[in-house]
């Protein structure tokens, strides 16, 4: 260990005896709260300040609020609409009843059936209640609801003729594919009908796919009596306009309405040999 000469270790001795020597600095005494005078408004902080943005700040919340009010957003938007359910007919509780599996008339049979007729039926449904009727083809069965609130007189025109066995044996005189499907004639050929015309009645609808109305004879205005058609698709006013009783809509059987077979419009189409109607059958709605 290196030794410490004489001087030096005074000179040490003289450092430290300064150091124990020096006074430390007083710390700074408290200040004393300042009196404030009757009167006095402590100094505003914070947004406070700017009484101005307060201002615009609320303008343009009320503003946005406003606004999602206005194009219906946000919290304003309406709910989305649910998709609707399609009603259950009461006609397919009785497709039971509608059903006849049974064979086409006989010729002879067919030509005892009255075809022909003076005039209209009297009024004879129930107008408040809804008709079901079982078109039973080679096909298979197609099974139509008639709403009398539709067009009562058609309706009440149809079901006589049904209950009468009118349809029995009846062709398909004309179908056009992805149109329509036409019967009712007694003749087979589209110039037949019952002896008369049904006047027009306001057509409460569109021709859906599905949808039963009454066919027009080639001449006049007036709906033919007996011959209707379905519609195997939905069709435009420029194809349909509403000059066709409307009186029903099929609930059941729209894959054997795509499959009827006749003859059509064209010219290679008119020897095509055409489905029947075995048996139409028409009972009231439970």
């Amino acid at each position: 260990m290196p030794k410490t000469s004489k001087r030096a270790a005074t000179r040490r001795a003289e450092k430290i005896a300064r150091a124990h020597a020096t006074r430390l600095p007083e710390a700074p005494a408290p200040k004393k709260k300042e009196k404030r005078g009757p009167g006095y408004t402590p100094p505003k902080r914070g947004l406070a300040r700017y009484p101005w943005a307060i201002t615009l700040t609320i303008l343009i919340i009320a503003a946005a609020i406003g606004a999602m009010y206005y194009y219906k957003v946000g919290p304003f938007a309406p709910p989305k609409p649910q998709p609707k359910t399609a009603a259950v007919s009461p006609c397919l509780k009785v497709v039971k009843q509608l059903t006849d599996s049974s064979p086409a008339p006989t010729g002879a049979a067919f030509n005892k059936i009255q075809h022909t007729y003076k005039a209209p039926p009297a009024m004879s449904i129930n107008t408040n209640k809804i008709y079901c009727a079982g078109i039973n083809t080679n096909r298979g069965l197609i099974v139509v609801e008639l709403d009398p609130k539709l067009a009562p007189e058609t309706v009440n025109n149809f079901v006589f003729l049904a209950q009468h066995h009118f349809y029995d044996g009846l062709k398909f005189h004309r179908v056009v594919p992805n149109y329509i499907i036409q019967t009712g004639d007694p003749k087979g050929d589209g110039s037949g009908g019952p002896g008369y015309t049904l006047p027009a009645e306001p057509v409460k609808g569109n021709y859906t796919a599905g949808a039963v109305a009454m066919a027009k004879p080639a001449s006049g205005t007036a709906n033919n009596g007996s011959q209707f058609f379905i519609c195997v698709s939905d069709q435009p006013a420029k194809e349909l306009t509403k000059s066709y009783n409307l009186f029903g809509h099929v609930v059941q059987g729209m894959d054997v309405v795509k499959k009827i077979q006749g003859p059509g419009d064209q010219p290679s189409q008119k020897n095509i040999t055409p489905d029947v109607i075995t048996h139409l059958i028409v009972v009231t709605a439970p």
